[in-house]
């Protein structure tokens, strides 16, 4: 007979250890069919151990402890028990279990439903659950590109079942990546399975949505940008980058849009001559085309590159499977270190064009259209900028106002026109 006793994480700390080739096995008190095998190595595996209808026990393997804390491995012994409880036979139970959608399978399925929708880029999606949630596949490093790993905060769940991600763990992946200095990437990564599981409940392939559970990490509106005192080290940092990360980042601080869509930009959706750039909607962010415009320093850039293109498509070819650039981390860490500015993200470089409008007066609609805003709210992160620059207007007058006061003889007179 198993030893049994009442599971705390405390006690199964606490556990001795088998001898050399030997496994004791307990038994939960309070959960039913729940068992912890312990081996020798330390290994401590939660498991189920029950009898089915019309057949002999099934023991189902849960995980291990730590990963899977007493309080989640009671739940899920609770929702594999019942599911045994209720098979007609051994191989119903079995299927019941075992044939559980995977979390891998989950996000697939979603994924596919995005794009058919037109929705939110994939590659967005993609790229946030093999960082962080998947696998990060082996693939060839592409040119031009840094070499891609998996931070160490990331986790590949893909192969547990839809039930296994919990609350819990899914609280405690979100602290881990906040511990690093990610709480923006953090909040995304939750919002992503819980967009995950919310198309399993509309589809009926989950009974319930973990992530709703967790609470998401304050995020401080950042109004980072390049200043003034800053400027010169930036571009003449910027002029002796190597191509074609001196253009590429020429083009986001001029045009002011998205990293991702100047990375993808297609000379067929330029015109040059016009100088206006037609933004696709699947690289929008909204779904919806924009129109911008191209002039000074971007203009004469592209102007540049077409004179010479190596590709026919795209404006910064790539030699992997996007056929352009993706990856200008190395590149931007290069330019920071060799302008000695530091905490500026790339994401900045488009703040920066809608600041300098801010601060030369530019109103906040005018600043909305240049950037591609389609919401009037992603532009009022500049109206305190744009304050900024009338007060200083203002403060000429209220100069004059003052000087005027001194000297009443100096003040000029309507009826005569003088100073009009």
């Amino acid at each position: 007979m198993e030893p049994t006793f009442n599971f705390t994480e405390a006690k199964l700390r606490a556990l001795t250890l088998p001898s050399a080739g030997q496994r004791i096995t307990y038994r939960d008190t309070k959960q039913p069919g729940l068992q912890l095998r312990v081996s020798a190595g330390g290994a401590k595996t939660f498991s189920v151990y029950r009898r089915v209808r019309n057949g002999p026990p099934e023991r189902i393997t849960i995980g291990r402890w730590p990963q899977i804390t007493v309080e989640e491995a009671r739940r899920l012994a609770a929702g594999f028990v019942a599911k045994l409880a209720s098979a007609e036979s051994p191989a119903a139970a079995r299927r019941a279990v075992r044939g559980e959608m995977t979390f891998g399978e989950l996000y697939e399925a979603y994924l596919a439903d995005r794009v058919t929708a037109g929705k939110k880029r994939p590659d967005l999606i993609r790229g946030l659950w093999e960082l962080y949630l998947g696998p990060l596949p082996d693939t060839p490093r592409k040119a031009h590109a840094a070499e891609r790993k998996k931070p160490p905060e990331g986790v590949d769940w893909s192969g547990k079942r839809v039930s296994e991600i919990t609350v819990v763990t899914l609280a405690q992946l979100h602290r881990r990546i906040c511990a690093a200095g990610k709480e923006r990437t953090a909040n995304k990564v939750i919002a992503l399975v819980r967009a995950i599981y919310g198309y399993g409940l509309n589809h009926r392939l989950v009974t319930e949505n973990p992530a709703i559970g967790v609470t998401l990490a304050p995020e401080g509106e950042r109004s980072r940008f390049v200043e003034g005192a800053e400027l010169p080290r930036f571009l003449a940092a910027l002029e002796a980058e190597t191509q074609p990360w001196r253009d590429y980042f020429t083009v986001l601080l001029y045009v002011g849009y998205r990293r991702a869509a100047v990375a993808a930009m297609r000379w067929s959706d330029l015109d040059l001559k016009a100088g206006v750039w037609r933004v696709p909607g699947e690289r929008a962010k909204n779904g919806d085309p924009i129109i911008l415009p191209v002039a000074g320093p971007a203009l004469v850039t592209l102007l540049t590159r077409n004179e010479a293109r190596e590709s026919d498509e795209w404006v910064f070819p790539g030699g992997g499977r996007a056929g352009h650039i993706t990856s200008p981390r190395d590149a931007w860490s290069r330019l920071l270190a060799r302008a000695g500015i530091d905490n500026l993200w790339l994401h900045d470089l488009r703040r920066t064009l809608g600041s300098w409008l801010a601060m030369s007066g530019v109103s906040l609609p005018a600043i909305g259209r240049a950037l591609g805003h389609k919401d009037s709210r992603s532009t009022e992160v500049y109206a305190r900028l744009q304050t900024e620059a009338v007060a200083g207007v203002v403060r000429i007058a209220h100069d004059a106002i003052a000087a005027a006061a001194l000297n009443p003889d100096d003040i000029p007179s309507p009826h005569t026109g003088k100073g009009y």
